[in-house]
């Protein structure tokens, strides 16, 4: 039923958890005790597990038993449903945002190019990874709707172009901010990030950058995650509303219509984005 390859494969890594945590059982035999013992017996093998890592598993499962029952194959309950995870698996962390000297100690490093434009953008818009990795310019609009000046990364659905991202409140338009420089605009992808079945591509870009921001940034906490909510903490800082904030970063429902921002329209939220100052931009990458 999904069309992801990720979401299929994490369906069937927590079924086969199950396997070989509890043997291959009759399906009509797990009952409710049968699936505590199961996440009981990943904390004794994987100690630091984490709750999120818990509940997967459990929806793989889940998920399966729902599709026996569509089919009839099943007439029974689902004893994945209505589990109680307190004090099971570990919280799952969460992404620190950077302090201001931190983003300096990153924007002074002499990052190529490539790395340097897209952290900027990470910064001063608070995409997703793949988000940003994945735009191309026939999606940078330099005088979105006619309005001249006001540039625009889109994230909408055209007649032209599905958009795979991770939810339709992510299909949305989003000003940038003035102190953002982009290079004359091509074609095609902005970023040469290699994206993976799903067409993802945070993965190969982390795989770059992230080793550098670890010996720029200390703490497991801080990785190139944590740009999205520096982002929010910052506009959040400046006054900006909830609604935007969560609209424009792709948080909520909604369409790329001017409805998405509260009923303002997109020169409206540049200008609450131009409140947001980034003298980390002012560095350049050093030539060789």
């Amino acid at each position: 039923m999904y069309d992801k390859i990720d979401t299929r494969n994490k369906l069937k890594k927590g079924l086969r958890r199950f396997i070989d945590e509890m043997g291959d059982m009759p399906i009509q035999e797990v009952e409710e005790e049968v699936v505590y013992a199961f996440m009981d017996k990943q904390i004794d093998d994987y100690e630091d597990i984490s709750k999120k890592v818990l509940k997967d598993n459990n929806w793989g499962c889940s998920t399966f038993y729902e599709f026996l029952k569509r089919k009839s194959y099943y007439k029974g309950y689902n004893p994945f449903k209505g589990i109680n995870y307190k004090r099971l698996g570990r919280e799952a962390d969460k992404h620190l945002a950077f302090k201001a000297d931190e983003l300096h100690a990153i924007f002074r490093h002499n990052w190529k190019p490539q790395e340097r434009l897209f952290l900027q953008i990470l910064v001063t818009t608070g995409m997703r990874l793949s988000e940003v990795g994945n735009m191309t310019w026939e999606r940078y609009h330099e005088n979105y709707d006619g309005m001249q000046g006001l540039r625009v990364f889109s994230l909408a659905d055209t007649d032209a172009e599905k958009v795979t991202v991770k939810n339709s409140g992510s299909k949305r338009d989003m000003p940038l901010h003035d102190d953002l420089v982009m290079p004359p605009k091509g074609t095609g992808r902005i970023f040469d990030y290699k994206q993976n079945k799903d067409g993802l591509c945070s993965h190969d870009a982390g795989r770059i950058i992230n080793p550098i921001l670890q010996q720029i940034v200390s703490g497991r906490h801080k990785s190139l995650h944590s740009f999205r909510r520096t982002f929010k903490v910052m506009w959040r800082s400046v006054g900006v509303s909830e609604e935007i904030n969560n609209n424009y970063t792709g948080h909520k429902h909604g369409g790329s219509d001017q409805e998405s921002y509260g009923g303002v329209d997109e020169d409206f939220v540049r200008k609450e984005i131009n409140k947001m100052e980034h003298p980390w931009l002012k560095y350049e990458s050093k030539l060789d």
